[in-house]
């Protein structure tokens, strides 16, 4: 048995030894129907910003009188509007999981503004928003998402150094798409680290999140110390990736109009 080496970063933060692998998977199609009710699953919704009036009021309304006020602070409409659909849409599906009233549920972050449930340990979720969709994944363990917009005129060269390793960069120079394979290996380092109860951190060029198995010394709140990254095709313009620590865990795609269909 592997002895991982655990130096103290900070209070209760270690650089641990953790295994990753990274897999390219089909898209999915998003028409699961009946959401999950026990304890091993990962279940991921999305949900477009291109909503009736109706139903985007129907889910501001599921909102918290200090998450309105928060929504308000966005200067800029698209942005309000992806945290009213990604809270408001979370605190509907919590509801539904959870079986409780929206008043009970109570947020907390963490020292790296990580979100999580109080009182619920044992449900974990995590949400990204990107151009015109919000994805949400919710499951039974710990759990990161990311979702990113490819744009094709996006000067990504000059970031190559600071953030990707140098097989990475070989890796994506060489590649017959190099803005895909850029945007995929940013998903799955962001997802990695919002799942390990990260956000962006320095040091990123030492980390590769190419296909396969890969060893890396990270900085973690999360007691994993194996985790599986999947990333695919939304559509030809988005790329996601889910980075989760358990192999048999299934993957379940919903579209957010089986939950209350969109009449407008």
């Amino acid at each position: 048995m592997a002895i991982f080496p655990e130096i103290l970063l900070q209070r209760s933060v270690y650089v641990v030894q953790i295994k990753v692998f990274c897999e390219e998977i089909p898209p999915p199609d998003w028409k699961e129907k009946k959401h999950s009710k026990n304890g091993i699953f990962l279940d991921i919704w999305r949900i477009p910003l291109s909503l009736s009036k109706q139903s985007f009021e129907t889910i501001n309304g599921f909102l918290s009188d200090e998450e309105r006020a928060q929504a308000h602070r966005f200067a800029q409409k698209p942005d309000r509007n992806r945290y009213i659909l990604g809270r408001g849409f979370l605190r509907k599906l919590l509801q539904v999981y959870l079986n409780e009233d929206n008043g009970s549920l109570r947020f907390g972050k963490n020292r790296y503004n990580k979100p999580f449930l109080l009182r619920r340990d044992e449900f974990h979720f995590n949400s990204s928003h990107g151009g015109d969709w919000v994805v949400i994944a919710l499951s039974g363990n710990e759990v990161g998402i990311d979702i990113e917009r490819i744009d094709p005129r996006f000067t990504f060269e000059e970031l190559l150094p600071t953030f990707f390793s140098e097989s990475e960069i070989a890796y994506i120079r060489q590649s017959p798409r190099p803005i895909e394979s850029f945007y995929t290996i940013w998903t799955r380092k962001e997802a990695l680290l919002k799942g390990i109860g990260l956000g962006m951190t320095d040091h990123l060029n030492e980390y590769t999140f190419l296909s396969g198995s890969q060893e890396m010394l990270l900085p973690s709140l999360s007691p994993n110390r194996e985790w599986q990254v999947r990333s695919f095709s939304m559509d030809p313009k988005y790329r996601l990736s889910l980075a989760f620590p358990q192999r048999n865990l299934q993957l379940r795609f919903f579209h957010w109009d089986c939950l209350f269909p969109d009449n407008g």
